[in-house]
């Protein structure tokens, strides 16, 4: 492949060549140092070394031993300067062992790699000194055990989004310790991904492995960048930095036509909640609940594969479930993607999507800590009939008449709805101003959104702003615990809160928030 090469040329080579994909097993023939067995490791090599033999176990449930037509190659690989390097590699004897006399202890990868030279299927395994260290098997002073066993599995492949990283044209991308590398070339350009092939995907222990850095190599010289990847035998997935997953499903959202958006001179809305129905599935380990950010094998993505905070409801029994997902900016369509893998790190919906679901009347919704950023938005349907009587029903409330607010039935009118604050305003432990008063309680179905963002009140009615005001508060909205649903049921209440995307530098008023407003409540109508 690289043309007649002396011994002395090949070992050159071999302290600094970066193995492609496509070319894995042939380059590692190259590197050989001519025998069948490991040689010494370089005179330049620093740091404690040990013997170490390597049995290859081509017993395989993924990957019969006939697939197998060669027998295994196993590499010994260290990073240096930023990029992994072979220190020596060799063809397993016939008893599929093979043994390298000097293994260093720390900063260490060891490759076995095999291929069917009919079907071209191949499969690898790798082990870290990280792995070793975590069965007990490396200390500081050796290797606990000298001969370790390498189960080989079938090779993984992932189509990395280029978009994740900052690359340029003809620059090679490669997962640290091990030899597969993908080429940013034209049809990597093209299709937006670059295609890395051959990569194990197991583990001493386990048939899956964890990878946390890629090398990106630009005009021969390179540099590191951090991932989150899990990939398993047989994968065949997309990836960005944080994940590699399967696109399970997709949609579109448009944005609402709004005329507020003329006055704004990006015309985008960032972070917008879109709900979406999925049907429940037969068992709920494809689609875990988690309302609240726990770890789930589920998780929603945007064209650039950034994961994207979201929420669900409960099932309480129903075929279907509404997720509620917030939306990258965007000032007229974007498609967002479900997909499922393991993703790291997990974006917590708490962070931004606090509650969504359906509240019986006198439902409390348990929280240590609402508005922890002074931010606190809620939405939410209701349909009741205002009575004339002695009792102002509440609609909901949260804290107290010191600190929080309630929306509640008015003193006149049965029909309208009023919304108090109580933050000690003008020096008093309670505010007798009375804020957005609407007619809802009419017997028709009604939305409804109250927004406190530091110091600044909006209340929206079927999505019009009926209330937009500055508050003289006390003290800013931290702390507050325990939503309590009033005399009414509510649907689909969103406990949620905005940041500082909500006002722009240089932005005189609250008109994005007001069109935010209109777009969430056009998007779930």
């Amino acid at each position: 492949m690289f043309g007649r090469k002396t011994k002395d040329d090949r070992r050159k080579m071999c302290s600094s060549v970066i193995l492609f994909a496509g070319a894995v097993f042939a380059l590692l023939s190259a590197c050989s140092n001519g025998t069948d067995t490991a040689g010494v490791i370089s005179e330049t090599e620093s740091g404690q070394t040990a013997s170490l033999t390597i049995s290859v176990n081509t017993n395989l449930e993924i990957g019969a031993p006939s697939e197998i037509s060669s027998r295994p190659r196993v590499a010994l690989m260290r990073t240096a300067n930023d990029r992994s390097e072979i220190i020596d590699s060799a063809v397993t004897d016939t008893n599929n062992e093979v043994t390298f006399k000097n293994v260093p202890y720390s900063n260490f990868s060891i490759v076995a790699t095999a291929q069917d030279t009919l079907s071209k299927a191949s499969f690898a395994s790798i082990i870290t000194d990280k792995i070793l260290e975590s069965q007990n098997l490396l200390s500081d002073t050796g290797f606990a055990e000298t001969l370790l066993e390498i189960n080989l599995y079938e090779t993984a492949k992932i189509r990395l989004n280029a978009a994740a990283l900052e690359i340029a044209p003809g620059d090679s991308v490669c997962i640290t310790g091990t030899l597969s590398c993908g080429v940013y070339d034209k049809t990597a350009q093209e299709s937006g991904y670059i295609s890395i092939e051959n990569i194990p995907a197991s583990t001493y222990s386990d048939s899956y492995v964890d990878y946390d850095q890629v090398e990106i190599i630009h005009d021969g010289a390179a540099r590191k960048d951090t991932v989150y990847w899990r990939v398993f035998p047989g994968d065949d997935r997309t990836a960005n930095k944080n994940a590699v997953v399967d696109i399970v499903s997709e949609w579109t959202f448009t944005l609402p036509s709004i005329s507020l958006l003329d006055s704004l001179q990006d015309k985008t809305l960032d972070s917008l909640i879109a709900p979406i129905p999925v049907k429940r599935p037969v068992t709920q380990d494809d689609y875990i609940v988690c309302a609240f950010g726990s770890t789930t094998t589920s998780d929603f993505m945007d064209k650039s594969q950034n994961s994207l905070p979201w929420s669900n409801s409960n099932y309480r029994g129903a075929d279907s479930i509404t997720t509620w997902v917030m939306l990258p900016p965007m000032d007229s369509a974007v498609t967002i993607y479900k997909v499922h893998g393991a993703i790291y790190p997990l974006a917590a919906a708490t962070n931004r999507i606090q509650y969504s679901d359906s509240f019986a009347s006198g439902d409390t919704l348990y929280r240590a800590t609402f508005s922890e950023d002074s931010s606190i938005a809620v939405g939410f349907w209701i349909r009741a009939v205002g009575t004339e009587d002695s009792v102002r029903h509440s609609i909901l409330s949260l804290g107290s008449e010191s600190t929080g607010f309630k929306i509640a039935q008015c003193e006149k009118d049965a029909e309208y709805v009023c919304s108090r604050i109580y933050s000690g305003l003008d020096s008093a432990a309670t505010d007798s101003v009375i804020y957005g008063k609407a007619k809802i309680l009419d017997g028709e179905r009604h939305h409804v959104s109250f927004v406190i963002h530091k110091k600044h009140l909006t209340i929206a009615v079927d999505g019009e702003t009926i209330h937009d005001t500055d508050l003289k508060l006390s003290s800013e909205f931290y702390g507050l615990s325990g939503m309590l649903v009033g005399d009414y049921p509510l649907e689909n209440l969103i406990v949620h809160s905005f940041g500082s995307y909500i006002r722009k530098d240089g932005e005189k008023d609250w008109t994005r928030l007001q069109a935010w407003l209109m777009a969430f409540y056009e998007l779930q109508k």
